[in-house]
């Protein structure tokens, strides 16, 4: 008796899975014929049909200043033991000490990862955020930490920066697992070098959501489902000549119709970004050593050759502008060597590939001279990496400069 009923158990959980499996298998068949209906009516394939533009009025800008003022103060809080903010530890996650805060004021739990690094030259670490000044830059930079990173764009400057300070407006969307929608936010960014209360120190970079007319929401014209950032970002805190403190608070809310008790589940996965960071700014530090190293080398020429950065997903072209007829020159540099990227010029010429010192390479081409290309390319993800990969193949920085005829 027992072992039937058993069997009608099973039989009847196999059932119900079926069921929910297909409901999810239709929801997303339904979702995918909807967003292809919306792109054929649209006539574009972007989140952002428009380059948008911010005009603020002077008590907006006041407003949105005010804000920052409230973001830093709580963010170098979330970093002191003597704030009373009641953290939990949750173990840790990719190396990053893992605390979790039950928010009364927010159904989503804010989290936290911890990791300490070394940081010779705190100016790189503070152009990589202060720089983002561009769309283009904030895709390259955002593209770095994050590859669910789908775009990206700055409304408008909030009040002007400099090398240590930056705020303004940005609108992001990024990809998340199937079949749940695209997501987008539309956020206040702030970064500034300072000092905490101790006098140690300290640069941050946050964000918190704010509604702007020229950031609509777009679920009903793009099906996207518009999130919720609640004051998350990096804080940066000096512990000595080199070393510093990475704190990487999070509390964001993806709201849709994901609840809350699985947005809470997963979220301690959410402070890996800390430990992502740290390897950022050590890959940073590692390229501007391989490159940057010239002048202690006697190489004059590479010496004074800006080190530039793109992100290589597939194909990547990248204009170098007027050229004259001659040898162009070029080198690189990758975290990961054994990741195969390859350069030629836009007239198909391939680099020679030769390795330099530090892991370096080198390549040169002979132009005609006029506008000319530098034509970066990687070899996609293939077999299981690619299959599992739902947030697509992650981009790979490549660390460059070049020497023109």
């Amino acid at each position: 008796m027992l072992t039937h009923l058993l069997s009608m158990f099973a039989s009847e959980r196999t059932a119900l899975a079926l069921v929910v499996l297909n409901a999810i298998l239709l929801l997303f068949v339904l979702r995918r014929v909807r967003r292809a209906f919306l792109a054929a009516t649209s006539g574009a394939s972007s989140a952002f049909s428009t380059k948008p533009s911010v005009a603020l009025t002077p008590a907006e800008r006041a407003s949105y200043l005010k804000i920052c003022e409230t973001l830093v103060a709580e963010a170098e809080a979330a970093t002191r033991a003597d704030s009373g903010i009641a953290w939990v530890p949750r173990g840790s996650e990719r190396g990053a000490r893992v605390f979790a805060f039950t928010d009364p004021k927010n159904p989503v739990i804010k989290i936290k990862g911890v990791v300490e690094l070394d940081v010779p030259d705190i100016s790189l670490l503070v152009k990589h955020f202060v720089s983002n000044t561009t769309t283009e830059k904030l895709t390259h930079n955002l593209g770095k930490l994050d590859p669910m990173l789908i775009s990206a764009v700055v409304l408008g400057e909030v009040a002007p920066g400099g090398k240590t300070s930056n705020t303004q407006l940005e609108w992001g969307t990024f990809r998340v697992p199937p079949p749940l929608a695209t997501r987008d936010f539309v956020w206040l960014s702030h970064q500034r070098l300072t000092t905490d209360q101790d006098g140690r120190g300290m640069f941050v970079s946050l964000a918190h959501s704010v509604a702007r007319p020229e950031a609509p929401d777009t679920w009903r014209t793009r099906s996207v489902v518009r999130g919720l950032i609640s004051n998350t970002g990096y804080v940066f805190k000096q512990l000595d000549a080199i070393r510093w403190e990475l704190t990487y608070v999070v509390q964001v809310d993806p709201c849709g119709a994901v609840p809350k008790f699985v947005v809470n589940l997963v979220a301690t996965d959410q402070a890996g970004v800390a430990a992502n960071t740290k390897e950022v700014v050590e890959e940073v530090q590692a390229a501007n050593a391989a490159l940057g190293g010239a002048a202690a080398r006697g190489e004059a020429a590479w010496a004074l050759a800006p080190i530039e950065e793109v992100l290589v997903d597939a194909t990547r072209r990248v204009p170098l502008g007027e050229c004259g007829a001659g040898t162009l020159r070029w080198r690189y540099w990758v975290a990961d060597a054994s990741r195969e990227v390859r350069a030629a010029t836009d007239d198909g010429a391939p680099v020679d590939g030769r390795r330099h010192r530090d892991g370096v390479r080198e390549g040169s081409v002979q132009v005609r001279g006029g506008d000319t290309e530098l034509v970066w390319t990687r070899a996609p993800a293939r077999g299981l990496a690619s299959l599992m990969s739902w947030m697509g193949d992650r981009p790979l920085c490549v660390y460059y400069q070049v020497l023109r005829p």
